[in-house]
């Protein structure tokens, strides 16, 4: 599982690399802005079933998000003994994760103390969402929401949806700016292949392509359900591909008569599915 903000920005960078870039632009006028998003961190119930720091967000642009990332960093006016305090208390929690000299980098680095929270779903006008709050740039998810009061909002990555693609913009809390990436990425990337139409089209609203060559297809799906990628295996195997079929809740692997091999997998934390299908070996 790719996780999309970085997808975007791989293959914005890519545009870049071909003569194009981002660029300041002021308040936005007439796109999206972090005043359309209703957001706050408290304490929620991660899919572990562990209390912890989440952000809950509401969308209310007119466009549907893609995703939404939100990065903290530390207070200005935090005193050195709190966040020595800090640092003694995580140092303690982590020591299995993290080693003296790697606590000691990042309180040296220029964040801070810092956290994120990282939104994968797709959400449409109105609706809302959570998602949980990880420590500087780790996996680990924040238990201890006291420590709300050491960090304030620095950077807020926006991916959204307007007329078939995929926009990509920054806001600096700090300046109360906004960087729009020049380039865009079309939502939809089904490739018109041959391979391609050996299996069904996915009901998502946000296709990656990763294709390499017409004899295989690896395409990233967003906006999918759990019963939308029900409905989706259902639909592959009525194309054909129920020989030496395996697989549990989550993902399904079959070929089809001409030796066509599918794999399909969802993904919960941001209801997207993988979909790879090879050629017969020659």
């Amino acid at each position: 599982m790719k996780k999309i903000i970085t997808v975007l920005i791989v293959m914005m960078v890519a545009i870049t690399f071909a003569g194009c870039g981002s660029a300041p632009v002021g308040n936005l006028g007439g796109t999206i802005k972090i005043e359309d998003i209703e957001w706050e961190m408290t304490e929620g119930i991660n899919g572990n079933g562990d209390r912890c720091g989440v952000i809950e967000y509401t969308n209310h642009s007119k466009y549907p998000i893609v995703s939404f990332k939100l990065e903290f960093c530390q207070k200005d006016d935090l005193d050195a003994e709190t966040v020595d305090n800090f640092y003694a208390e995580f140092g303690k929690e982590y020591d299995f994760f993290y080693d003296e000299e790697e606590i000691a980098e990042f309180k040296e680095s220029e964040a801070g103390i810092s956290m994120y929270a990282n939104s994968e779903l797709v959400v449409d006008t109105d609706e809302s969402v959570s998602t949980e709050l990880f420590y500087f740039s780790s996996i680990i998810y924040m238990k201890n929401t006291e420590y709300f009061d050491l960090v304030q909002p620095d950077i807020a990555t926006i991916a959204y949806l307007k007329n078939g693609n995929v926009y990509l913009v920054y806001y600096d809390f700090k300046t109360q700016k906004y960087t729009e990436e020049d380039n865009v990425i079309e939502a939809d990337q089904w490739p018109d292949t041959d391979i391609a139409k050996k299996v069904p089209k996915p009901d998502s609203r946000v296709i990656i392509s990763w294709d390499f060559g017409s004899d295989e297809l690896n395409v990233e799906a967003y906006d999918m359900s759990f019963e939308k990628y029900k409905a989706y295996i259902d639909e592959c195997k009525k194309m054909g591909f129920t020989l030496n079929a395996e697989g549990d809740k989550n993902d399904y692997s079959a070929e089809n008569e001409e030796g066509y091999k599918l794999e399909v997998t969802w993904y919960s934390t941001n209801q997207s599915i993988d979909i790879d299908l090879s050629s017969p070996e020659e």
